[in-house]
């Protein structure tokens, strides 16, 4: 049997994790890896603009404590670099949610919540 990832012409699709559960591999990331995305994780900020400029995922996906927070130096640096300014980012909130917080999100460039 062959799975996708190695039949001829397929195309790995790489994303950047940003969670802040450091932990080995979180529901997030499980639930990426079935649906057949390559999960590179991190829980630092700074890594995450690096791997971004580095690694050019064709997405990235930050949980969030709370959203507007604690990635929104992180979004305006993504969306100020021409290299990472093209990459969609989304955002998965955990816990609270407040719909002041998505405001300041759309001034910033995140793509979803």
């Amino acid at each position: 049997m062959v799975d996708g990832s190695s039949r001829r012409g397929a195309r790995q699709r790489n994303v950047l994790l940003v969670d802040h559960d450091s932990s080995a591999a979180t529901p997030q990331q499980r639930r990426l890896e079935a649906h057949g995305y390559h999960v590179t994780k991190t829980s630092d900020v700074e890594v995450a603009l690096s791997l971004a400029r580095q690694a050019q995922p064709q997405a990235i996906f930050a949980t969030v404590q709370r959203l507007g927070s604690e990635h929104t130096p992180f979004l305006q640096a993504l969306r100020r670099d021409d290299q990472t300014r093209h990459i969609p980012v989304t955002l998965l909130p955990i816990g609270h949610d407040d719909p002041l917080d998505r405001l300041g999100l759309l001034r910033v460039g995140r793509d979803l919540w």
